[in-house]
């Protein structure tokens, strides 16, 4: 949890709205890469140390190597769109917005009653719906990529008084979300995405949604969803392993109507209203096989896919470089440029199998 340091928005359509300004500045691609990537720093001195302990100790430096971490190329661009998406996704819940504000207090006081819903039709997150799809062969580093990219971001943000660019003095008692991080696991089904969801709100805010709406209906849970949500200001749900929304079987769902498919993820985020990004495997795309228009809203801001790594890009070269340390071993002398091109012949240029082959 922080206190926010505003930045007077550029753009004058963000202007004076506390949920996008306490993001402050974006970061130039030069912070980006000094901020997410994992150095390798050689701590062992041997000084003093018998030469028959060498060995060990210079293997708990090789240890270390797992703590190493380069920055794929395409992680800036996915960075700037994810910024973009949480921006966007504030634009029509500014809480200095009277009416705005009369919602959220409205939510605080029936948020565990599904049945109170009326006011939400106030609220006009149609125009503003963001959606991103992000998928990649297993071990490709989706999901370690996309958790360092959400980490660079404060994820609660206590507002308690903003200054407009008027000097006008505003007092709030609102926390914001910038986003949630939900992991779908095997158990596939239509309520256990929307559980899903609570257990991420629950992590973050300290709360136990998941257990006080555990017998809740479908339709009950996505308006309890849809309202904590608001409530709580997320701005971006992230879903992982997004490949188990795909072809529910008979066994795994309640009922043959609880299966999930992308139009029941693409209406409920319709209905919530918070933009989302969707993180899988190619068998995601498994979701679209029969709906290809729906597919194509629930990528309005674009997708991207991650195929094996190019042995020349700059990514490989700085990931493998980062990985072998031949400083570390006695008599290696192979150069740098062929470890590259051997081992992305090894693990087809997948970074998860080149670490298991080092």
């Amino acid at each position: 949890m922080s206190q926010p340091n505003y930045y007077m928005h550029p753009n004058r359509q963000y202007r004076d709205n506390p949920f996008i300004e306490a993001l402050g500045q974006p970061l130039t691609m030069q912070q980006f890469y000094a901020v997410s990537e994992f150095p390798f720093i050689n701590n062992v001195d041997l000084t003093g140390v018998d030469a028959s302990l060498h060995g060990y100790y210079i293997r708990t430096q090789i240890d270390q190597l797992n703590d190493v971490y380069a920055v794929q190329d395409e992680a800036f661009r996915l960075y700037d769109v994810m910024r973009r998406m949480i921006e966007a996704g504030y634009d029509k819940r500014n809480p200095l917005r009277t009416d705005i504000r009369r919602i959220l207090t409205a939510i605080d006081r029936d948020k565990t009653n599904p049945n109170q819903v009326a006011y939400l039709s106030g609220l006009d997150l149609y125009s503003v719906l963001q959606s991103y799809l992000l998928v990649g062969l297993s071990g490709r580093g989706k999901s370690f990529m996309v958790r360092r990219i959400l980490k660079l971001f404060d994820q609660v943000i206590e507002h308690l008084n903003y200054t407009d660019h008027k000097g006008q003095e505003h007092t709030l008692d609102q926390s914001q979300v910038t986003y949630l991080y939900v992991e779908i696991h095997e158990r596939r089904g239509q309520k256990v995405l929307l559980l899903n969801m609570l257990e991420a709100l629950d992590e973050v805010t300290g709360q136990a949604y998941t257990y006080e709406h555990r017998n809740r209906s479908v339709n009950e849970l996505i308006t309890i969803v849809r309202k904590l949500l608001i409530g709580h200001s997320v701005g971006l749900v992230v879903v992982d392993e997004a490949q188990n929304l795909a072809k529910s079987s008979r066994n795994e769902v309640l009922s043959i109507n609880e299966k999930t498919s992308i139009k029941f993820v693409e209406e409920l985020f319709n209905r919530v209203g918070v933009p989302i990004m969707l993180v899988g495997t190619f068998a995601t795309l498994a979701l679209f096989e029969r709906e290809t228009t729906i597919g194509r809203r629930v990528t309005k801001n674009g997708s991207m896919l991650l195929a094996s790594c190019d042995s020349n890009s700059s990514f490989w070269n700085r990931f493998i470089r980062l990985l072998c340390q031949t400083q570390l071993l006695k008599n290696q002398s192979t150069p740098v440029d062929i470890l590259c091109r051997h081992i992305h012949y090894l693990s087809m240029g997948i970074p998860a199998i080149a670490s298991s082959l080092v």
